[in-house]
């Protein structure tokens, strides 16, 4: 049984949906750069009008709106962050329990393929996946930001931040992925999918508010690769990078030990 295709082929409607959806808000919010670049000395009057907790929390104040890629990480940055990791968990984390749940983990398991090639095929499925979503958003935001530029932007900051965004997909797939290994029976995992995506982007924003609670960034995948810090930087931080890596080992090492010994009710 080739469960690749099989997994491709099922998820690639729901692939199409989310990048539609996110593309379509993108070009929504990017076409109006122009006229607001016109008006620059209006927009950074409302900008420095705004409460300081809010510039904070979205770091507002360390960033220009009226300069493209400054607007972009403000406004569909953000955007594809959050709605893009949602996907991408929600994605993983069906992958291994819908198995359990539709009651087709007799018929999986009654064929010559072992429980590492199931995890291994799936897992394949969802990077595949989760490159695709990044790679279409990307071309398409480049072409409208291209579009809609009113002066050169750094080809490099942009693709930094597209690597942000993908990297993020990632982490939140992979952490997805080990709660689709947990599940039992048919418990929806939903609501859990959405709690870490929910709970860690809100402590990346507590963790702007204060220097008392800066900690709270390293509990939030979003404060790796934050754009406020890309755009300055020009890089994503190699601390960061590290921590990335080792929650993506470390939920896929679990995720395959898990199965292994996981105890199905056929």
């Amino acid at each position: 049984m080739n469960i690749l295709p099989r997994e491709l082929r099922i998820n690639i409607s729901n692939l199409i949906i989310w990048t539609m959806i996110l593309a379509g808000l993108g070009i929504l919010v990017m076409v109006f750069f122009p006229s607001l670049a016109r008006q620059a000395a209006t927009l950074e009057k409302v900008m420095s009008s705004l409460p300081r907790g809010v510039l904070l929390a979205f770091g507002l104040e360390k960033i220009s709106m009226t300069d493209l890629l400054g607007y972009y990480a403000a406004n569909q940055y953000t955007t594809v962050t959050l709605f893009g990791s949602i996907y991408a968990i929600l994605l993983s984390s069906a992958m291994l329990a819908k198995e359990e749940s539709e009651k087709t983990i007799e018929f999986l398991l009654s064929r010559p393929i072992s429980r590492w090639k199931i995890v291994s095929a799936k897992l394949l499925a969802i990077v595949i996946l989760v490159l695709i979503f990044n790679l279409l958003i990307t071309f398409i935001m480049y072409i409208t930001l291209v579009a809609v530029k009113t002066q050169d932007f750094s080809l490099k900051v942009f693709l930094l931040l597209s690597a942000g965004s993908f990297l993020l997909h990632l982490t939140f797939a992979s952490i997805g992925y080990l709660l689709s290994a947990l599940a039992r029976g048919n418990r929806p995992l939903t609501p859990a999918a959405l709690a870490v995506v929910l709970i860690t982007y809100f402590l990346g924003i507590a963790s702007a508010l204060s220097a008392r609670l800066d900690f709270l960034k390293f509990l939030s995948p979003f404060k790796y690769v934050d754009a406020v810090d890309i755009l300055i930087h020009e890089n994503i931080a190699s601390n960061y990078l590290l921590l990335i890596i080792v929650i993506n080992l470390a939920a896929i090492a679990l995720t395959y030990l898990l199965y292994q010994r996981k105890d199905f009710a056929i």
